[in-house]
Protein backbone atom coordinates (compact mmCIF):
# COMPACT_ATOMS: atom_id res chain seq x y z
CA UNK A 1 0.00 0.00 0.00
CA UNK A 2 1.34 3.31 -0.90
CA UNK A 3 -0.90 5.73 1.75
CA UNK A 4 -2.50 4.55 5.42
CA UNK A 5 -5.60 7.05 6.50
CA UNK A 6 -4.04 7.05 9.95
CA UNK A 7 -1.15 8.86 9.23
CA UNK A 8 -3.21 11.93 8.01
CA UNK A 9 -4.47 11.73 11.70
CA UNK A 10 -8.13 10.47 13.02
CA UNK A 11 -9.96 12.74 14.63
CA UNK A 12 -12.41 10.27 16.42
CA UNK A 13 -13.46 6.40 16.50
CA UNK A 14 -16.59 5.67 16.81
CA UNK A 15 -18.09 2.92 18.70
CA UNK A 16 -18.30 0.45 15.96
CA UNK A 17 -14.71 1.39 14.75
CA UNK A 18 -15.54 3.53 11.92
CA UNK A 19 -12.59 5.96 11.16
CA UNK A 20 -13.34 9.61 11.33
CA UNK A 21 -10.98 11.48 9.23
CA UNK A 22 -10.50 14.99 8.51
CA UNK A 23 -12.68 17.12 5.85
CA UNK A 24 -9.57 18.26 3.76
CA UNK A 25 -8.19 14.60 3.47
CA UNK A 26 -11.98 13.52 1.81
CA UNK A 27 -11.40 16.30 -0.47
CA UNK A 28 -8.11 15.56 -1.16
CA UNK A 29 -9.22 11.43 -2.15
CA UNK A 30 -11.70 12.61 -4.40
CA UNK A 31 -9.45 15.26 -6.06
CA UNK A 32 -9.94 14.59 -9.70
CA UNK A 33 -6.76 12.33 -11.48
CA UNK A 34 -5.88 11.80 -8.19
CA UNK A 35 -5.35 7.70 -7.13
CA UNK A 36 -4.56 6.35 -3.77
CA UNK A 37 -3.72 2.70 -3.06
CA UNK A 38 -5.16 3.30 1.55
CA UNK A 39 -5.60 0.97 3.77
CA UNK A 40 -8.50 1.81 6.11
CA UNK A 41 -7.51 0.78 9.92
CA UNK A 42 -8.20 1.58 13.26
CA UNK A 43 -7.03 0.41 16.90
CA UNK A 44 -8.34 -3.14 17.00
CA UNK A 45 -6.08 -4.02 14.15
CA UNK A 46 -3.12 -1.76 14.55
CA UNK A 47 -0.40 -4.26 13.53
CA UNK A 48 -2.30 -5.37 10.44
CA UNK A 49 1.09 -5.89 8.89
CA UNK A 50 1.33 -9.04 10.60
CA UNK A 51 -2.19 -10.57 8.54
CA UNK A 52 -1.00 -9.45 5.63
CA UNK A 53 1.49 -11.71 3.89
CA UNK A 54 1.06 -14.68 7.62
CA UNK A 55 1.80 -17.47 5.29
CA UNK A 56 4.37 -16.30 3.68
CA UNK A 57 6.71 -15.02 6.41
CA UNK A 58 5.43 -18.20 8.21
CA UNK A 59 6.64 -20.79 5.41
CA UNK A 60 10.39 -18.24 5.50
CA UNK A 61 10.83 -18.79 9.29
CA UNK A 62 10.43 -22.52 8.88
CA UNK A 63 12.54 -22.87 6.11
CA UNK A 64 15.20 -20.57 7.85
CA UNK A 65 14.81 -22.59 10.61
CA UNK A 66 15.60 -26.10 8.85
CA UNK A 67 17.84 -25.12 6.77
CA UNK A 68 19.92 -23.82 9.85
CA UNK A 69 19.51 -26.88 11.39
CA UNK A 70 20.57 -29.16 8.35
CA UNK A 71 23.81 -26.95 7.98
CA UNK A 72 24.58 -27.99 11.98
CA UNK A 73 24.01 -31.21 11.06
CA UNK A 74 25.94 -31.57 8.32
CA UNK A 75 29.36 -30.35 9.39
CA UNK A 76 29.01 -32.31 12.63
CA UNK A 77 27.64 -35.58 11.17
CA UNK A 78 27.04 -36.57 7.41
CA UNK A 79 24.97 -35.08 4.24
CA UNK A 80 22.91 -38.29 4.09
CA UNK A 81 22.23 -37.47 7.99
CA UNK A 82 21.39 -34.21 7.16
CA UNK A 83 19.10 -34.67 4.28
CA UNK A 84 17.13 -37.50 6.38
CA UNK A 85 16.71 -34.55 9.21
CA UNK A 86 15.25 -32.25 6.53
CA UNK A 87 12.73 -34.74 5.90
CA UNK A 88 11.90 -35.38 9.20
CA UNK A 89 11.65 -31.58 10.65
CA UNK A 90 9.17 -31.11 7.13
CA UNK A 91 6.91 -33.67 8.20
CA UNK A 92 6.82 -32.64 11.52
CA UNK A 93 6.36 -29.12 10.30
CA UNK A 94 3.55 -30.04 8.11
CA UNK A 95 1.68 -32.71 10.51
CA UNK A 96 1.51 -29.36 13.39
CA UNK A 97 0.38 -27.15 11.18
CA UNK A 98 -2.38 -29.64 10.22
CA UNK A 99 -3.25 -30.27 13.59
CA UNK A 100 -3.51 -26.23 13.76
CA UNK A 101 -6.35 -26.09 11.58
CA UNK A 102 -8.01 -29.57 13.02
CA UNK A 103 -8.35 -27.71 16.91
CA UNK A 104 -10.19 -25.09 14.98
CA UNK A 105 -7.01 -22.68 15.62
CA UNK A 106 -5.90 -19.61 12.93
CA UNK A 107 -2.69 -18.87 12.01
CA UNK A 108 -1.61 -15.61 13.36
CA UNK A 109 1.64 -14.08 15.27
CA UNK A 110 1.32 -16.38 18.24
CA UNK A 111 0.60 -19.79 16.23
CA UNK A 112 3.42 -18.72 14.03
CA UNK A 113 6.52 -18.26 16.95
CA UNK A 114 4.34 -21.27 18.39
CA UNK A 115 4.90 -23.48 15.25
CA UNK A 116 8.67 -22.38 14.37
CA UNK A 117 9.84 -23.10 17.94
CA UNK A 118 8.43 -26.83 17.20
CA UNK A 119 11.59 -26.91 14.95
CA UNK A 120 13.63 -26.15 17.78
CA UNK A 121 11.72 -28.76 20.59
CA UNK A 122 11.66 -31.63 17.46
CA UNK A 123 15.70 -31.21 17.01
CA UNK A 124 15.83 -32.34 20.48
CA UNK A 125 14.61 -36.14 19.04
CA UNK A 126 15.30 -36.45 15.74
CA UNK A 127 19.01 -35.55 16.25
CA UNK A 128 19.44 -36.71 19.19
CA UNK A 129 18.42 -40.22 17.41
CA UNK A 130 20.42 -39.79 14.25
CA UNK A 131 23.31 -38.93 15.81
CA UNK A 132 23.47 -41.92 17.96
CA UNK A 133 22.89 -44.33 14.87
CA UNK A 134 25.51 -42.64 13.41
CA UNK A 135 27.94 -42.59 16.23
CA UNK A 136 27.21 -46.44 16.94
CA UNK A 137 29.80 -49.05 17.11
CA UNK A 138 27.18 -52.12 17.30
CA UNK A 139 27.63 -55.11 15.26
CA UNK A 140 25.13 -56.29 12.95
CA UNK A 141 25.04 -53.29 10.01
CA UNK A 142 22.17 -50.72 10.24
CA UNK A 143 20.04 -52.99 12.00
CA UNK A 144 22.77 -53.11 15.17
CA UNK A 145 23.43 -49.43 15.01
CA UNK A 146 19.16 -48.49 14.79
CA UNK A 147 19.00 -50.89 17.68
CA UNK A 148 21.65 -49.94 19.72
CA UNK A 149 20.48 -45.89 18.91
CA UNK A 150 16.69 -46.61 20.35
CA UNK A 151 17.97 -49.21 23.05
CA UNK A 152 20.29 -45.84 24.23
CA UNK A 153 17.63 -43.20 23.34
CA UNK A 154 13.88 -44.69 23.73
CA UNK A 155 13.78 -44.51 27.64
CA UNK A 156 14.82 -41.01 28.06
CA UNK A 157 13.00 -38.99 25.17
CA UNK A 158 10.01 -41.34 26.38
CA UNK A 159 10.16 -39.39 29.77
CA UNK A 160 11.17 -36.52 28.31
CA UNK A 161 7.82 -36.14 25.92
CA UNK A 162 5.82 -37.64 29.35
CA UNK A 163 7.37 -35.05 31.70
CA UNK A 164 6.64 -31.90 29.03
CA UNK A 165 2.89 -32.65 28.50
CA UNK A 166 2.56 -33.64 31.94
CA UNK A 167 4.58 -29.79 33.22
CA UNK A 168 2.48 -27.87 30.89
CA UNK A 169 -0.85 -29.49 31.26
CA UNK A 170 -1.86 -27.21 33.76
CA UNK A 171 -1.98 -24.42 30.84
CA UNK A 172 -4.97 -25.77 29.65
CA UNK A 173 -7.04 -24.44 32.39
CA UNK A 174 -4.81 -21.23 32.13
CA UNK A 175 -7.30 -18.07 32.04
CA UNK A 176 -5.36 -16.53 29.13
CA UNK A 177 -6.69 -17.89 25.57
CA UNK A 178 -2.76 -17.78 23.98
CA UNK A 179 -1.91 -20.10 27.15
CA UNK A 180 -5.18 -22.49 27.05
CA UNK A 181 -6.32 -22.44 23.30
CA UNK A 182 -2.67 -21.82 21.67
CA UNK A 183 0.36 -22.95 23.84
CA UNK A 184 -0.37 -26.18 25.04
CA UNK A 185 -2.60 -27.99 22.58
CA UNK A 186 0.19 -26.58 19.85
CA UNK A 187 3.42 -28.02 22.33
CA UNK A 188 1.31 -30.80 22.92
CA UNK A 189 0.66 -32.37 19.39
CA UNK A 190 4.34 -30.78 18.77
CA UNK A 191 6.14 -32.92 21.26
CA UNK A 192 3.74 -36.21 20.03
CA UNK A 193 4.27 -35.78 16.75
CA UNK A 194 8.26 -34.82 17.39
CA UNK A 195 8.79 -38.11 19.71
CA UNK A 196 6.88 -40.56 17.10
CA UNK A 197 9.20 -39.41 14.62
CA UNK A 198 12.32 -39.61 16.55
CA UNK A 199 11.21 -42.96 18.31
CA UNK A 200 9.32 -45.01 15.64
CA UNK A 201 9.28 -42.52 11.70
CA UNK A 202 13.04 -42.70 11.48
CA UNK A 203 14.34 -46.04 13.00
CA UNK A 204 11.93 -47.29 10.65
CA UNK A 205 12.90 -45.47 7.57
CA UNK A 206 16.32 -46.36 8.19
CA UNK A 207 15.82 -50.01 8.39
Amino acid sequence: FSLIISIFGVESVSSDGICCIPFSFYQLLHTPDTTFETLLFYGNTIYFEQFLNARRDHLVRIGSAVLAIAFVVFCFMNISTAVTVVFAMLSISVMTFAALYTLGLKLNAISSILLVSVIGLADEYVCHVMYAMVVSRADGGVDGKVRDALNQMLAPMTSMAVTSVAGTALLAAAASPVLSDYFFPIFAVAVAVSWAHGCVVLPAATL
